[in-house]
């Protein structure tokens, strides 16, 4: 697959563009702030029909404009994107109106490479399972409804959630105030330690939610209630929510793990390219497992805690359970932190709060990695990311390289044009007007040169 010519209208601070490739490199320099980012931005929109850098669609039209357009030629296939205000997006692929994203988002797969690509490694689960769901969407058609029922699924329970814990707290703060009440009008001669033994029924009903349970109940069985009380736990409207959000969440579970271990070995494989004395590994952890992971900090703590958890950190990566059987643990979590979740107001178990794990010889490299080692993970990430798309969807991606190849030491730069060198069309931005000369791996006379400038884009005659 390639992008032979692109048009942007009013699309961030390009008025009206129009470019032509070829199937080589296209090297775009230029000062800072010029639009070289947003270049690629717009390819990137082609692919996945949203911006890798804001949220709201209107944000990518020009200042003052009614509209932006996208007009790009993708082997032999016409792509029109037009953007209004409102998020309105009109679609036109070989001249129809097209109703759905994915109508032109399977035409032209891309990989983005970007320095904020750092924050996958370095911050928070967030970024590492929005790498794994944009991957997904790029192969699945279906993933994007998929994770978009199981967000509106998650927001009923959670909108129930915090309605069972006011009311809760409703219920508790009157039990106190009349057992409050009761004592202040009890005889102040009474013996308090006999009166502590006996329950007054709206006091045995305050100890039977604190957790506590009378010797009737004990003996007939009903002061079991586990980790949140009955009325909870057979709350019908709870149960069905919950048999909801573990039906969508475990496919989405087992999208995003089969997803890690299908890169798993690659990843290692490129890490040792880059740092030969380096064993790196990749792991999915479930959120029920996340604080068990978290809590370690040393190699032989963190290989203990993932043989407890079944996630070895050996060179094969860890099996991934059936989807029954992640099902029924989704269900099983759920009810055994139904308490917590009555006192945080929201659920805390699901793919929402996910992560994976990323080792160098059996350590986090959050913790433990240099900024170069995190960089180069950040990079090994995107390689796999290209290998999962040729695989699956038997095409080869566009690449989109912002400014990360200065990023690295000559030696790991080399590497990385050595590993997409020839094999697709690539777009390189950089500031250094010099940084042709460093690309010594792809031949010279291969590179399209591009300046941009003052707005506009103009090729280098050579």
């Amino acid at each position: 697959m390639y992008l032979k010519e692109l048009q942007l209208k009013n699309f961030r601070n390009y008025s009206d563009i129009s470019l032509k490739f070829d199937r080589n490199a296209a090297l775009f320099f230029g000062n800072n702030a010029q639009g070289k980012t947003n270049l690629l931005e717009s390819i990137s929109y082609i692919s996945s029909g949203k911006s890798h850098r804001v949220t709201n669609q209107d944000d990518l039209i020009g200042w003052g404009c009614e509209f932006a357009l996208i007009r790009a030629q993708v082997n032999g296939r016409l792509i029109e994107l037009e953007l209004r205000p409102g998020n309105i997006l009109k679609i036109k692929v070989d001249k129809a109106y097209c109703r759905k994203k994915a109508d032109f988002t399977s035409i032209l797969p891309s990989v983005i490479f970007t320095p904020e690509d750092l924050k996958i490694i370095k911050d928070g689960p967030s970024n590492r399972r929005d790498l794994l769901d944009n991957i997904l969407e790029s192969i699945y058609p279906d993933f994007n409804s998929l994770k978009t029922q199981y967000q509106k699924i998650l927001n009923q329970r959670n909108s129930l959630i915090k309605s069972i814990a006011g009311a809760e707290f409703n219920r508790s703060f009157k039990v106190r105030r009349s057992d409050e009440s009761g004592r202040d009008n009890t005889d102040s001669r009474i013996d308090i330690a006999n009166s502590s033994k006996k329950y007054s029924g709206v006091d045995e009903g305050r100890r039977s939610y604190e957790g506590e349970s009378s010797d009737e109940e004990s003996r007939s069985g009903k002061g079991n209630r586990g980790s949140a009380g009955t009325e909870e736990t057979n709350n019908p409207t709870l149960s069905a929510w919950d048999e909801n959000l573990a039906k969508y969440g475990s496919e989405i579970i087992k999208k995003r793990h089969d997803l890690v271990n299908r890169i798993g070995p690659d990843f290692s494989r490129l890490m040792r390219k880059f740092f030969p004395e380096i064993e790196a590994g990749i792991f999915y952890i479930y959120s029920w497992n996340r604080k068990s992971v978290e809590l370690v900090s040393s190699e032989s703590d963190i290989s203990d805690a993932c043989a407890d958890l079944s996630l070895p950190c050996g060179k094969l990566p860890q099996t991934v359970p059936p989807i029954e059987e992640i099902k029924q643990c989704f269900l099983s979590m759920l009810k055994q932190n139904l308490k917590k979740e009555l006192s945080y107001k929201t659920t805390i178990t699901g793919p929402h709060r996910d992560d994976f794990i990323i080792l160098l010889n059996g350590k986090d490299i959050r913790s433990f990695g240099s900024q170069g080692q995190q960089r180069i993970s950040a990079i090994s990430l995107r390689l796999c990311e290209i290998e999962v798309i040729r695989e699956i969807l038997k095409k080869d991606p566009v690449l989109l390289l912002d400014d990360i190849l200065s990023e690295l030491d000559f030696t790991r730069e080399k590497i990385v044009l050595n590993l997409i060198k020839d094999k697709y069309q690539t777009f390189i931005t950089t500031s250094n007007i010099n940084y042709v000369s460093h690309i010594k791996e792809i031949e010279k006379d291969k590179i399209q040169e591009l300046i941009v400038k003052d707005n506009s884009i103009c090729e280098v005659k050579k």
